[in-house]
């Protein structure tokens, strides 16, 4: 019987180191989720509305060159209809000098 109460204190004594060692780290996981917290709640207060604010620009951006894109086109062709322009049999001689870019 003294082998089996010597057994039990060793197997409670390395229980418990155990139990010890998963409780440092549980806290070291508590610490490391509270501080995660603390910087989503900063991302969200302080990086988010720039992004939105990023994400505003590039559409108004997209937006102005679409339209440059389309005055570019009709200026181009205001020079077609009006001086004869042809970008592609442009004479040495021509005053006009112009080059049709089309984006794609």
């Amino acid at each position: 019987m003294c082998t089996d109460s010597k057994a039990d204190a060793e197997g409670i004594a390395s229980y418990s180191a155990i139990i010890e060692t998963l409780k440092i780290k549980q806290a070291a996981l508590v610490r490391r989720t509270k501080a995660n917290k603390r910087w989503l709640n900063w991302f969200d207060k302080e990086v988010e509305p720039q992004l939105k604010r990023f994400d505003n620009l590039k559409a108004d951006l997209g937006t102005l060159y679409d339209t440059a894109k389309a005055k570019h086109q009709q200026g181009i062709q205001l020079l077609r209809e009006e001086f004869g322009y042809h970008p592609e049999f442009k004479r040495p001689g021509d005053v006009i000098s112009g080059v049709s870019f089309t984006p794609k």
